[in-house]
């Protein structure tokens, strides 16, 4: 008899003895239990804060689901029949926000909405390179040629990731492309900088010398003190 398998196990477990086959045990749930959904905006309970004393830079979750609100629930009366919700400008006056931050709030409701309580930006995704292989060779070439004194361009990046990318990657060459996007995000990842060094900062002139010396005398005439009185009496 087989001993029953914990609900917390492995998703998936491979188990292969010997003279047996590969047997594949799948658990019953592969992932764990979901959070409590999102409550939408009309479930929110309003309720309207004092009045705003300072100018924040950084808003947290909550005071953008209050500015929401507010600009859903709360009424502005135009006549005595007629009332309509306020507008961006109103809500930036009250709020001392910008308008036009208000208004990507409002654009992005939906997102601000699955905030956690407390954060003051939705976490951002993990980024993940696509090429790993191509641009680890990549690198390798370019410390091998600058070590041999080669002045490497922006070009000799292109031949070499369009080789190298059909080298590793048996699929339709069109799929990389060298953007400038791409390529600058190359350079920062692998801490690359495509300036060289050179024996001289710029061209001396042929009059260098005599340029110099009218400088250093204008300089010197200029900074003594004059004697004003003396001049005047010269002039006279």
């Amino acid at each position: 008899m087989q001993p029953a398998l914990h609900r917390l196990s492995v998703a998936a477990v491979e188990v292969q003895n010997p003279g047996h086959h590969l047997v594949t045990v799948t658990n019953r749930r592969d992932r764990p239990r979901p959070g409590p959904k999102h409550k939408a905006l009309n479930d929110w309970l309003y309720k309207l804060s004092g009045p705003i004393k300072r100018i924040r830079r950084s808003y947290s979750g909550s005071r953008k689901i209050e500015v929401l609100m507010f600009l859903t629930y709360r009424k502005v009366r135009i006549t005595s029949f007629y009332y309509r919700c306020p507008t961006y400008a109103q809500a930036a006056t009250l709020w001392k926000i910008p308008e036009s931050t208000i208004q990507e709030w409002w654009k992005k409701r939906a997102e601000i909405l699955t905030l956690k309580k407390g954060s003051y930006a939705q976490s951002a995704e993990g980024w993940i390179c696509s090429w790993p292989e191509m641009e680890r060779e990549l690198f390798e070439d370019f410390i091998k040629q600058r070590q041999s004194g080669r002045l490497i361009r922006r070009g000799w990046f292109r031949r070499t990731a369009l080789a190298l990318f059909k080298k590793h990657y048996k699929t339709d060459p069109r799929l990389f492309v060298f953007s400038a996007g791409w390529f600058n995000g190359f350079l920062q990842r692998w801490y690359i900088s495509c300036r060289a060094l050179t024996k001289k900062a710029s061209k001396l002139p042929e009059e260098y010398h005599r340029l110099v010396v009218n400088w250093l005398r204008f300089n010197r005439r200029n900074s003594q003190p004059h004697n004003w009185f003396e001049r005047k009496q010269n002039y006279c």
